[in-house]
């Protein structure tokens, strides 16, 4: 059927099975072919806003930075932020902020775009010398 309609990435058999499975079980209901992106995971962010923008500024602070910090820097950084503004916060009433599980902070790493991540540990020179296209230069004719 693929290579009747022209379908250059057909769902395996592996799929077709599920759906065939699905379609059955369904008392052959047509609807139960549509998927149910909705219901995958939890889409919410986690984290309380303000913990994101310390998390952020972490990174930026320890980890984008020649010295070469770690993850587990900048968690350290990330946790006397978070009782720092705790303490704040309670002074006027407010509830705390819940520090992240360092899973968190590892993720946010991860996310940063690679380019970013190298220009601040290692500076643009070297960034430049790892991402930029090579420069070709003249050929020279031997004689």
């Amino acid at each position: 059927m693929a290579l009747e309609i022209e379908d250059s990435q057909p769902p395996s058999w592996l799929t077709l099975w599920r759906w065939l499975k699905d379609y059955e079980a369904s008392g052959q209901d047509i609807r139960s072919l549509v998927p149910k992106y909705v219901s995958k995971g939890n889409r919410q962010p986690r984290l309380n806003p303000e913990v994101r923008k310390i998390i952020s500024k972490a990174i930026e602070q320890v980890y984008l930075k020649p010295s070469q910090a770690s993850g587990a820097d900048v968690y350290e950084r990330v946790i006397i932020e978070i009782n720092q503004s705790n303490r704040l916060r309670e002074a006027i009433g407010q509830d705390s902020l819940e520090i992240p599980n360092i899973a968190a902070i590892y993720r946010a790493i991860r996310q940063l775009d690679p380019y970013v991540k190298a220009v601040g540990r290692y500076g643009k020179r070297i960034t430049s010398q790892m991402y930029d296209p090579v420069q070709k230069g003249r050929i020279h004719s031997a004689h």
